[in-house]
C-alpha cells in the first residue's frame, strides 16, 4: 500500500532502502485569491499546480507519496522537507 505519512518515510530511511524519486503536478484552475494563484503558479509548466514526491524501490513499487505543495515549490525542497532533521 502507499504511505503518506511522514513517519513511514523515515523509517524507511533508518533501513537504507534505495528508492527513485520523482515529482509530479497536478493542474488546477487559476484562482480569484492572488496571492494563492501566485503561490501556486509553476514557471516550469507554466500552470497553476500543486506539486507531489513519489518514492519508489528500483523495483517499481510506490512506498510514498508526499503531501501537496504550492506548483512554485520545487521537487528538491520538498525533498529536503521529509529529510532534514
Amino acid at each position: 500500500s502507499i504511505h503518506t505519512n511522514q513517519g513511514f518515510y523515515i523509517q524507511f530511511m533508518e533501513k537504507r532502502v534505495r528508492f527513485v524519486v520523482d515529482g509530479f503536478e497536478h493542474k488546477i484552475n487559476a484562482s480569484k485569491n492572488k496571492s494563492f494563484e501566485q503561490e501556486c503558479y509553476s514557471v516550469k509548466k507554466a500552470q497553476h499546480s500543486f506539486t507531489q514526491l513519489v518514492y519508489g524501490t528500483v523495483d517499481g513499487k510506490i512506498v510514498f507519496v508526499s503531501s501537496s505543495y504550492p506548483g512554485g515549490t520545487s521537487d528538491s525542497t520538498i525533498c529536503l522537507l521529509y529529510t532534514s532533521d
